[in-house]
């Protein structure tokens, strides 16, 4: 068991005194990615949201996150020629996603694409009433459920638990980030 939560490298110092009297856990940093880890083997690994409270999660940033359908289905949309082609569950999501900020106060959404399987999107947070597990976790929910509204709805669930998500920390990543979500449908070979 255990968890591995991602926390930008500004905040290991701080996380590790907060964790001090926690010998069990682990702060691990790779020196040439742009994130360490605390892994916590108290805790369950299928928990959808981080069991500590992370530093970074509140805070004001942007962030870039990827969600999956369970089982990598492809329930979300085909694609023809660099164009994604909605399904219906597809555009349940294209719905959902487009009403977030309007749901958390602070939330700005960026550049997003949905591909057959997964969606990737930017969160932009300044002052934000919720953290980034939180936001990701009320869009699947809500989207779930309406996609059980169909008349065809897929069987089981539709998201994978988890989601990965990484913080966009100047212009050039950002800009570089924009560009991947734009031609990602440019460069699907599904």
């Amino acid at each position: 068991g255990g968890v591995d939560a991602m926390i930008p490298p500004a905040d290991v110092e701080a996380l590790r005194a907060a964790w001090a009297d926690r010998p069990d856990c682990e702060i691990v940093v790779y020196p040439e990615a742009d994130h360490g880890f605390l892994h916590d083997p108290s805790r369950p690994t299928h928990r959808a949201e981080p069991p500590v409270p992370l530093l970074g999660y509140w805070s004001d940033g942007s962030y870039f996150v990827t969600f999956n359908t369970k089982e990598w289905r492809r329930l979300l949309c085909s694609i023809e020629g660099g164009e994604v082609l909605l399904s219906p569950v597809g555009e349940v999501v294209r719905s959902c996603l487009q009403e977030i900020p309007t749901h958390h106060q602070g939330v700005h959404l960026g550049e997003w694409v949905i591909m057959p399987h997964h969606v990737h999107l930017i969160l932009h947070l300044r002052g934000s009433n919720a953290p980034l597990p939180h936001i990701v976790n009320i869009f699947k929910g809500a989207s779930t459920r309406l996609i059980r509204r169909l008349a065809d709805a897929p069987d089981g669930p539709i998201w994978q638990a988890s989601f990965h998500d990484r913080i966009i920390r100047d212009e050039r990543q950002l800009w570089r980030t924009e560009r991947y979500i734009r031609t990602n449908p440019r460069r699907w070979r599904g």
